[in-house]
This record gives C-alpha cells, structure tokens and sequence, in this order.
C-alpha cells in the first residue's frame, strides 16, 4: 500500500479509494499514517459482499459497520458498495428484495457516520444490466442509496453510460471512470472503445459534483498506467489539477 500511495500521490493525485479493508486497529494507523505521509485525502473504501444469505450478512453488516467508523475518522464522505451473490441458476424476486432491504439498512447506517452510501453495479454480481439496475433502484430508498456508475462495467453490461448517467442523474453520486475494449477488458483512458470524454461533457451537462474516481483493476505497470491515465485526463480532457 505505500509503494501505491506513493505512485498515486507522485503522478498528481490528491485523492484516494481503497479496498483492502483494515482489520485491526493497527492496519487502520498504518493507512491513516500513509495517507498523511502522502499528502491524500481517503474520499472512500470499496465494500463487498453477497447481501442475501441471511447469516452471511449479519458478519458483512459488523464489517461494514467498522469500515463506516473507519471512514469517519479520516474525513471520507462515501462508499462504494458492489456485490449481491449471482446465483448460476438465476435470482429470484426474493433476492432482488432481501439485497434492496441490505442496501437500505446499510445505507441508513452510513448516513450516521455522514457517509453515502454508493451502489455499484458489477459485472459478475446480481445486479449488472440496465434492467437489474432498475430494479435495484427502484426497490431501495433514494435518501440512503445513491449510485457508483462505473463507466466500463456499465457498458460491460449492456448499458450506454452517457444515457444511464442521465437516467439516474438523481441518484448518481459516484463515478468510476475506466475504459473498456472490444473484447470487454478493462483498459486505461482512451485504450478503448468508449467515449469517454463524451461521459465527461455529459457529467458536465448534468451538473455532476461528486467523485470521479480513475480506476483500474489490473495493469501490468501500475505506476506507468496511472501516469498514463493522468495524461489522458490532461491533454484530451483538460482537467486541471
């Protein structure tokens, strides 16, 4: 984690999400020092789980409800939570409901520590496609759950991200951008086939003030795709930092 701290915060950086949750208390003084020492501010933490067993999810609501208190503490104002178990044989009206009721619980539990929580469909989870996305949305509370568009899983899953971001522009607080190719890889900006600052003047056009996160899952160089990703966010976008 320092080694990407440091990267991050050379290229130009000023802000930070995180997955691997801390554990003990010593692992969140370990972030917390990085975070300082690297000049960052913890905008959020990734969060995920299956949401609709019901045991499972009583040990994924005490984790979460420890990551809430962690994020508190060091200022962060959202999270992003992904996941709902996708069931090989397809999930039920039950599942969609019990994952919403999840949703909404956690979100109410956010809301106390001044946190939002974000909603990110997956590729590879319960909720994926514009249809699921609607359902989800239309089953959790618009006060506690917000949206995590994630410009490359979106169109992974069959939906065109300019119009789904205007869709749900009132529920839309959180952004991944990423680039996906033609054969559905997740690349770094302008490596793939999506307008991607056609995405940007739409959240422009939308009025979108929350984060916008450069994420990517994978690369062989870290720290050169992040560099890489900058260039592209300077000199095609013209975002100043």
């Amino acid at each position: 984690m320092r080694t990407a701290f440091k990267d991050i915060s050379d290229v130009g950086f000023r802000h930070v999400e995180i997955s691997n949750i801390p554990e003990t208390k010593e692992e969140e003084g370990e972030i917390s020092s990085f975070l300082g020492e690297y000049a960052l501010d913890l905008i959020a933490a990734y969060f995920g789980g299956n949401y609709i067993d019901k045991e499972d999810f009583e040990y994924e609501f005490d984790d979460f409800d420890k990551l809430c208190r962690f994020l508190e503490v060091n200022n962060a104002k959202h999270v992003v939570v992904g996941g709902g178990l996708k069931k090989q044989e397809g999930n039920s009206e039950e599942d969609y409901q019990f994952l919403a009721n999840a949703l909404n619980e956690m979100g109410f539990l956010a809301a106390e520590h001044n946190i939002k929580l974000c909603y990110h469909p997956h590729r590879g989870t319960m909720v994926e496609f514009p249809d699921q996305i609607k359902l989800i949305a239309d089953l959790t509370d618009k006060e506690f759950v917000s949206f995590c568009f994630d410009t490359a899983h979106l169109a992974s899953g069959g939906g065109e991200p300019k119009s789904l971001c205007k869709k749900y522009v009132e529920r839309l607080a959180y952004i991944h951008l990423k680039d996906l190719d033609f054969a559905s890889r997740f690349v770094e900006l302008g490596k793939g086939d999506l307008d991607i600052k056609g995405i940007w003047e739409v959240l422009q056009e939308i009025g979108f003030d929350g984060p916008i996160v450069i994420e990517l899952d994978s690369a062989d160089d870290c720290r050169q795709s992040c560099e890489n990703n900058m260039k592209f966010l300077k000199n095609v976008l013209g975002f100043e930092f």
